[in-house]
């Protein structure tokens, strides 16, 4: 199932946490690297201060707390040019314009699926941060 030319580093946010195992475990199969799987965006966040090195942000919308879109906002202006990938059953919730690109993985999903929609959001976002 490994195929990617580059694989990418991701910080997946899910408050199910079987979810979160099995996505992270399909990302690995994928051959992406899972930097950190929280169930918080206020978790996400503190690793986003910390440093943490990721290039894709992978979450939920529908969160404890802070939703997904406010933590993917909040993300995006510390770390501009990050590639965001929301992966929920609410994408209506993002009709609204946000100020990035994004990409919208509406579960339930294939592997096949996952696969297209990482390797679209970040060539996108290379075409976008080189010009």
């Amino acid at each position: 199932m490994q195929d990617p030319a580059i694989p990418l580093k991701i910080l997946y946010v899910e408050d199910e946490l079987l979810t979160c195992s099995a996505m992270s475990a399909l990302l690995r199969a994928l051959g992406h690297e899972v930097v950190a799987c929280v169930t918080s965006a206020e978790e996400a966040l503190d690793l986003v201060a910390a440093g943490c090195e990721f290039s894709v942000l992978v979450t939920d919308i529908k969160l404890p707390g802070i939703s997904g879109i406010e933590l993917a906002k909040r993300a995006y202006a510390a770390r501009p040019g990050l590639s965001i990938v929301f992966a929920t059953g609410l994408g209506y919730l993002v009709a609204q314009e946000l100020p990035f690109r994004f990409a919208l993985l509406s579960k339930p999903f294939s592997p096949e699926h996952l696969r297209h929609v990482l390797a679209h959001i970040t060539a996108v976002d290379q075409i976008s941060n080189a010009a």
